[in-house]
């Protein structure tokens, strides 16, 4: 995640004290209503995992992939080698047979529409009697699953599917660093006589095929970093670190990307020309062609600027994805990949959901939706239900009280998204301002130098994404003014004066100067500028 911030400063200087205040005006929920519970509470004793019409897939070597401490498990896989080609079981919690409308446990996962994370907590859509126990897939205990039986042949296209409920018994919570020392290992590993062994190198190869089918569809690749935030013990710090994803969450994220695929395309045939279910779909529609004017007409300047070959320009025979897809990838063209990629995202619209089908342009897809995250996302709730009164697996709703709900489910989705947002936002504001305030400390030539690459310049600002970090600062232009003692004139690719010049991909050098108070922000300047 990559937050664009002009560090505004939270008061409070204690970190988990400012996540409190920051919950408190942003979240209007906390606790779960004593009629939620009381139905929990029945739930537990009434699980329904004993149910006769449950399939039973308890012998398959199910297991979960997920961060060392995540404990909500939307999925478990299991992956096995067909003679041209593989088969993917994907079971997915089965959260609509315990969360169903006119319930105080759906009114309650309506109200909040996703699962909010923060640096020292969570904030469930379901209760962790569900989330984390009854409902979660996890490891060594039966559970009710929604099970996609997807066939992939060897170019990573899709044969048959089957949906069905079953009865799965996960063999083991592993982790994405876990699978990937397993994976990358040269002689023998413990894991080699697990039942599951197969299934994880089986899962590498599908993932390849299916990223190699991607790219035939023309589908956006970015590079991926992630900044996760925690608190300190003492409760005082954010701690902010940064790291790349690995090659496993690639390979699950292909899976859990191929399930949505296929479980959209399935809502879009089911519903028919009668719309017989109420579907409810992620689209993200092409960008507008003035931007990708723009967008091209940008490329072709900074190509310009740094006196780059042709290669480096977006030509008109070739898609956008193959643009990116053949920029070199060499650690010494990172900083201009950078500012490239973050112009195409610029450019680019974002997603929503939509209760009409539409195409999703980063996936290179006529269809898309939400099936993977069903205890995080009430979406998820809603299209597993669709999904399974259109394939007759249960008795289908009203269609005019399932419109009504749709609608309620498209706007909680929208507002719990808009509210992790807001937190994240929030909350890496807090670091950026522990960590940048903390120099002010410090005589100004102590103060440590912050490396980056210009990705963005707009008449009043430039973005510097800073190295080691995801995240983007801005430099003021009448701050520079005031530094440098020089005027600036902005372009789309560089900021400039009569001495200096800042060009989108060049790396800089900044350094803490002040905080100003009636801005209420960290200015930055350049150390050296050239």
């Amino acid at each position: 995640m990559i937050v664009k911030s002009a560090i505004t400063v939270l008061m409070n200087e204690n970190a988990r004290e400012s996540i409190d205040a920051l919950v408190a005006r942003s979240v209007p929920y906390t606790d779960f209503t004593p009629e939620v519970m009381a139905e929990v509470q029945h739930l537990l004793s009434h699980h329904g995992i004993d149910d006769p019409t449950l399939g039973d897939m308890r012998e398959m070597a199910f297991v979960t992939i997920d961060n060392e401490d995540t404990r909500d498990l939307d999925q478990a896989l299991f992956v096995e080698r067909l003679v041209n080609g593989w088969r993917v079981f994907y079971a997915l919690a089965d959260a609509s047979f315990y969360v169903r409308p006119g319930t105080a446990i759906w009114e309650e996962a309506l109200r909040r529409g996703t699962s909010l994370y923060l640096p020292d907590r969570v904030i469930p859509m379901l209760p962790f009697e569900l989330s984390e126990g009854l409902i979660s897939l996890n490891p060594k205990v039966d559970r009710r699953a929604l099970v996609f039986e997807i066939d992939v042949d060897d170019t990573g296209h899709v044969g048959s599917v089957e949906v069905k409920r079953a009865r799965i018994h996960s063999k083991a919570k592993l982790s994405y660093d876990g699978v990937q020392r397993f994976l990358d290992q040269d002689d023998g590993h413990a894991w080699d006589s697990e039942p599951w062994a197969d299934s994880l190198r089986e899962l590498k190869a599908v993932a390849l095929a299916r990223i190699e089918a991607a790219r035939d569809r023309d589908a956006l690749e970015f590079d991926r970093f992630d900044l996760n935030l925690s608190v300190d013990p003492s409760g005082q710090k954010m701690l902010m670190v940064a790291r790349q994803r690995n090659d496993v969450e690639r390979y699950n994220e292909q899976i859990s990307l191929l399930t949505n695929m296929e479980g959209a395309r399935l809502l879009h045939e089911k519903a028919g020309p009668t719309n017989s279910i109420q579907s409810v779909f992620r689209v993200h529609l092409p960008p507008i062609s003035e931007r990708l004017r723009n967008l091209r007409k940008t490329l072709r300047e900074l190509a310009d600027a740094h006196h780059l070959d042709d290669s480096w320009t977006w030509q008109k025979s070739e898609s956008l994805s193959e643009f990116l897809a053949r920029l070199p990838g060499e650690p010494e063209y990172a900083r201009l990949r950078a500012a490239i990629e973050r112009q195409v995202r610029a450019a680019n619209r974002s997603s929503h959901f939509s209760p009409h089908a539409g195409p999703h342009f980063a996936l290179g897809v006529d269809h898309y939706a939400r099936f993977t995250a069903p205890m995080r996302e009430i979406v998820g709730i809603f299209t597993h239900k669709e999904l399974l009164e259109g394939l007759g697996m249960e008795r289908a709703e009203d269609n005019l009280a399932d419109e009504a709900l749709r609608e309620l489910v498209i706007q909680a989705a929208h507002e719990g998204n808009t509210r992790q947002k807001t937190v994240d936002k929030e909350s890496t504001l807090f670091a950026i301002q522990q960590e940048l305030l903390g120099d002010l400390e410090l005589d100004l030539q102590q103060r440590p130098m912050r490396v980056g690459t210009i990705v963005a310049i707009r008449s009043t600002r430039m973005y510097v994404l800073l190295d080691g970090l995801p995240m983007e600062v801005k430099v003021y232009t009448e701050c520079l003014e005031e530094y440098l003692g020089e005027p600036f004139e902005a372009s789309d690719v560089a900021l400039s004066s009569p001495s200096f010049r800042f060009r989108l991909g060049q790396e800089v050098k900044l350094r803490t100067q002040a905080w100003d108070q009636n801005k209420r922000r960290v200015v930055l300047v350049p150390v050296s500028p050239d």
